[in-house]
């Protein structure tokens, strides 16, 4: 597991959204929702950041580090770091 700083719902497209978790010395992961879609709701996405800031921290296996492509809001949203 991975210590976490504070993690919170971001909207990356009208109703779609990810969790995005600040790791601490300007590092952010981020989960982009259940394996069979690509996005959370904003209710599944506040539940998680709820779960995740309760216990400030992040099985890294789920998550995903790097920068969000902004060009690409379709599902691989992830650029390496």
């Amino acid at each position: 597991m991975t210590k976490i700083v504070v993690a919170h719902p971001l909207e990356v497209q009208p109703g779609c959204f990810v969790v995005e978790a600040f790791l601490g010395g300007g590092r952010v992961a981020y989960h982009e929702g259940p394996r069979e879609f690509h996005f959370f709701t904003k209710e599944e996405a506040e539940r998680l950041a709820g779960r995740v800031n309760a216990t400030l921290k992040i099985d890294m296996a789920r998550w995903n580090t790097g920068r969000m492509s902004e060009d690409d809001l379709t599902g691989d949203l992830w650029v390496a770091a």
